[in-house]
């Protein structure tokens, strides 16, 4: 009966057996496969921050060059401007610049006409 007896202990131990056998099989997959998960999730945050710092620093090279381009739109207008008011300023300059000129030789006939006077007077 011992014989019997260990015989079916040692049945009895074998599905154990193997069932330890296949939960450790079962805990190297997991752990295999969380191994795998943190690889791959490292690797599509290590993507995300690639692509989020070529986003930033397109937007950056994008907004630079529209301040370029509005700055020079700036200047060229700022430049049409200045251009228009001194055309304006020179016009207007030459208008007084030809009545100071018909002033003057208003004067000079005044004082010539003045001077003749007290001349004629004076004779």
């Amino acid at each position: 009966m011992s014989e019997v007896a260990n015989s079916e202990t040692e049945r009895a131990k074998q599905p154990i057996a193997d069932i330890l056998e296949k939960i450790k099989e079962a805990e190297a997959q997991v752990r295999t496969m969380i191994k795998q998960a943190e690889a791959k999730k490292e690797k599509i945050i290590s993507e995300a921050k690639r692509e989020a710092l070529e986003i930033h620093e397109r937007a950056a090279k994008d907004t630079a060059e529209a301040i370029d381009r509005m700055s020079q739109e700036i200047k060229l207008t700022m430049d049409s401007e200045r251009n228009k008011i001194l055309s304006i300023a020179e016009k207007d300059l030459e208008k007084i610049r030809s009545v100071a000129i018909s002033n003057i030789e208003k004067a000079k006939g005044h004082l010539l006409n003045g001077f003749m006077r007290a001349i004629d007077d004076q004779a």
